[in-house]
């Protein structure tokens, strides 16, 4: 990977990446596609394909149940704005002397 494809990964998956960490996520990057290439290189010619993930696992029936957390978390909101909740700000990005 270049860095010029690191730097358009990072752009549409707006993650920001600081220069001197560039090295180490080309690295880390290649060895995750190296790995699936090494997938593509699989026989998988004779093995037959499952229904699920495990050939035995069984699927549970599912059962409505009462939210335990939902009284919880509508107690605690203290702002709603524009019909959403509206919490503190977790980081001190875009604050005077914050990072960036």
């Amino acid at each position: 990977m270049s860095k010029e494809e690191l730097k358009e990964l990072a752009r549409i998956s707006m993650l920001e990446i600081r220069p001197e960490e560039m090295n180490e996520y080309i690295k880390e990057l290649d060895q995750v596609l190296s790995y699936a290439d090494n997938l593509k290189k699989l026989d998988l010619e004779d093995v037959q394909p499952t229904e699920r993930g495990c050939g035995h696992c069984t699927m549970r029936h599912d059962k409505v149940e009462p939210n335990k957390g939902e009284n919880l978390f509508k107690n605690n909101i203290t702002s709603i704005e524009h019909g959403f909740v509206k919490v503190e700000q977790v980081n001190d990005r875009g604050k005077k002397g914050g990072a960036d």
